[in-house]
């Protein structure tokens, strides 16, 4: 039994249903020509034959809101600080960007045109490709932004505030005291916290 993990890399819109539907045909049909290949130059497979294909294409990335804010590689990068911050995204990684990693504005999370809803996760508005140079998509970050979001849509509940008209500077009060970091001391003063 032979396994195979094909990647398609490149801006692939997974919210474009012709085009994932486009991209999972030609894979299908790049797994069929696989076992063609191995019957007719492998010795030991010329009886081979393909039992399964995946469902359903598994996406890196994903679709995503279209936000207050989009969060590019770019700002991941540079290191880019936001004054409406949710955590430091520090998730180590080789692929570049400063070493103080960067912050997750709480912009991401607020869909446009939509009141009364704050989208975590893969969902959120942040731009991705490949394996997630950024680290946004690590299971560390994902928790940690979980617990960001849930912090803010509670403090939007006992506030009785919607979730864009609430006090970000209440949420990050709270999420240091929960231990979340938003940067250092410095850092803390800029954004009016100590």
């Amino acid at each position: 039994v032979v396994a195979f993990h094909v990647t398609c890399s490149g801006a692939v819109d997974a919210g474009d249903p012709r085009q994932t539907s486009r991209i999972e045909g030609i894979l299908r049909a790049q797994a069929y020509k696989a076992v063609k290949f191995y019957r007719q130059c492998a010795p030991g497979f010329e009886n081979a034959c393909l039992l399964t294909t995946s469902s359903f294409l598994g996406w890196r990335g994903g679709p995503h809101i279209e936000g207050e804010h989009t969060l590019t590689l770019e700002e991941s990068f540079a290191g880019r600080k936001w004054d409406d911050g949710l955590y430091r995204n520090i998730h180590e990684h080789n692929h570049g960007g400063v070493a103080s990693g960067f912050d997750v504005p709480y912009g991401i999370v607020l869909p446009k045109d939509i009141a009364g809803l704050l989208v975590c996760g893969r969902g959120a508005a942040y731009l991705r490709r490949g394996h997630d140079p950024t680290g946004m998509r690590a299971r560390p970050s994902m928790m940690i932004f979980g617990q960001c979001v849930g912090t803010a849509a509670a403090v939007a509940a006992l506030d009785n505030a919607t979730p864009k008209k609430l006090d970000i500077k209440k949420v990050q009060r709270q999420l240091i005291k929960d231990g979340i970091c938003l940067g250092d001391e410095g850092r803390l003063k800029e954004l009016g916290l100590v």
